[in-house]
């Protein structure tokens, strides 16, 4: 019998992880009433969840061989994707075309002189450069046709992949023995779908959802023979898979052993032992851990350490995850302090101003556009406070936009921009480059989230974009969220990374200073 041991720790600080600069901009089309937006802006960045989440599934990959490799040096392309709009990016932030190959063989592979090709007349069209590919390892090659060969480096060949369907082979240093092929061409392609082969293998998943375990909320110091086989654990208390506690309900779905009485304002740390039995182990070719996770865990099988994410360097029973460091930024209009930011005008004035409290507002808040006349256009752009890279991302404002006539043509976007392309301090995006769509923010590298009310017959709507692409575009009931209510709506944006991607999250709670209504 094996254990799989995992530990997991939580931050003992509470917000959410952030990112780069947040804009808000805001224009009219052609209005013919007055209106105004105003702006109380809360967005929190930090390094750390609170949240423990700890869904635990690990699978035994057993590879017997397939029928494409070869006896002595065993290289594939298993996978390959022709036409990449948003799956994976490359180095320099580009959704590249990419090619994937794996080592089946027991030893490693100095790729120098091995070669890819889309061409059957010229098998030496892209070579590689003189670097390793361990055993039962995977590589991307991104196809971009920037032709970069430095090891230790992403790797680009000079070509590009045809969605259309063409040859495509892996060739061996003698630049005549193919390796592996797709002839005479795969098939025509799908959008962010790739295509491949598998190794002849077999699967056998040895811990799954609903797995029964034992836990400890430790008190003290108990050592290390808690992670061995043959400790007992016989006082611990009995659980099942998945494990942890979830503060925003994000994964408690997916929760049958829920700890947050157990671990809030106890101990950063939990231990958790989950058994398997494996009866061939010659057979084994992969072990591979799934695990949904916010902060950091280690990961041991029989006492012997195999996995860890965001833990110290000699985790103690109390450890905290090393993402405990708080990046907030928030706005305080009433004194004009934390956070800078940048206010423009790129249309008709005035422009935007901090304004004091009045009727239905808690204090001073910041007003975009107020105007009578046609073309406004404004924005406000907060400094850089988190240049690193973040899983997670929590946007906390409130919006009011008033209106006198039913008809305003508004427009108004939420922002996430990069500070490698419009900079860490200053005014960041040039939206009078784009006013008249500001409501549809599709801009490359931006993320952002758009709310149009024009015209207003037909339009309550919030959109999110990202990279210049409208993902999601909802039409809200004026009966639960009317946008030109003239009150304070509470806006939530959530970005939780996912993979290759990110989970999006848009709550609107109604006159928030008011009776709030229903999110």
């Amino acid at each position: 019998m094996s254990l799989f041991n995992l530990k997991v720790t939580r931050s003992q600080k509470y917000g959410q992880p952030g990112f780069n600069r947040s804009s808000f901009g805001n224009g009219q089309k052609n209005p013919t009433m007055p209106a105004e937006v105003m702006l109380n802006f809360t967005l929190i960045i930090q390094k750390v969840m609170s949240k423990l989440h700890a869904l635990i599934v690990s699978g035994i990959v057993l590879t017997s061989g397939g029928s494409m490799m070869l006896a002595q040096e065993q290289l594939l392309i298993t996978e390959f994707m022709a036409i990449n709009n948003r799956t994976l990016q490359d180095n320099f932030g580009r959704f590249s075309d990419w090619i994937e190959i794996y080592n089946v063989g027991s030893n490693s592979v100095n790729l120098d002189g091995w070669w890819l090709t889309q061409s059957r007349n010229n098998p030496l069209q892209w070579r590689f450069p003189a670097t390793n590919i361990g055993p039962n390892q995977y590589m991307i090659i991104f196809a971009s046709g920037s032709n970069i060969q430095i090891p230790g480096q992403p790797l680009h060949t000079s070509f590009r992949l045809s969605g259309s369907g063409e040859y495509l082979a892996l060739i061996k240093p003698d630049g005549q023995t193919v390796a592996c092929e797709f002839k005479p061409a795969f098939p025509t392609q799908y959008a962010d779908v790739s295509y491949g082969l598998l190794p002849q293998q077999s699967t056998n998943t040895l811990v799954v959802a609903g797995q029964s375990g034992r836990y400890l909320v430790p008190s003290g110091d108990i050592g290390s023979g808690w992670t061995l086989e043959n400790f007992n654990d016989d006082g611990w208390t009995t659980c099942q898979t998945g494990i942890g506690f979830d503060w925003n309900g994000y994964y408690q779905s997916f929760l049958r052993t829920d700890l947050l009485g157990a671990m809030s304002n106890v101990n950063a740390s939990a231990y958790l032992r989950l058994p398997f039995v494996i009866t061939n182990l010659s057979a084994i070719k992969n072990l591979r851990l799934h695990l949904y996770y916010d902060d950091g865990f280690v990961a041991y099988i029989n006492g012997q350490e195999v996995a860890r994410r965001n833990a110290p360097a000699n985790p103690t029973w109390n450890s905290s995850s090393t993402l405990g460091e708080t990046r907030p930024l928030q706005i305080n209009f009433d004194d004009q302090t934390n956070t800078q930011f940048y206010a423009s005008q790129y249309g008709t004035g005035p422009a935007p101003a901090v304004q004091p409290a009045g009727a239905g507002s808690s204090g001073q808040f910041l007003r975009l556009i107020y105007d009578g006349v046609n073309n406004a256009c404004n924005g406000v752009t907060f400094d850089q406070t988190a240049p690193l890279q973040y899983d997670r991302i929590d946007a906390e404002f409130d919006i009011r936009i008033i209106d006198a006539e039913s008809n305003p043509a508004d427009g108004f976007a939420f922002m996430l921009i990069p500070s490698s392309a419009y900079g860490t301090t200053g005014p960041g995006i040039n939206i009078g480059s784009v006013k008249w769509d500001i409501e549809e923010p599709n801009i490359a590298g931006v993320f952002a989230v758009g709310f149009d009310v024009y015209p207003r017959s037909t339009q309550n709507d919030v959109s999110v974009h990202w990279n210049g692409i409208e993902y999601q575009n909802v039409t809200m009931p004026n009966a639960s969220v009317n946008l030109t209510q003239g009150v304070f709506h509470r806006v939530r944006v959530n970005l939780r990374h996912e993979g290759n991607g990110a989970r999006v999250t848009v709550t609107i709670t109604p006159n928030i200073l008011g009776t709030p209504g229903a999110p």
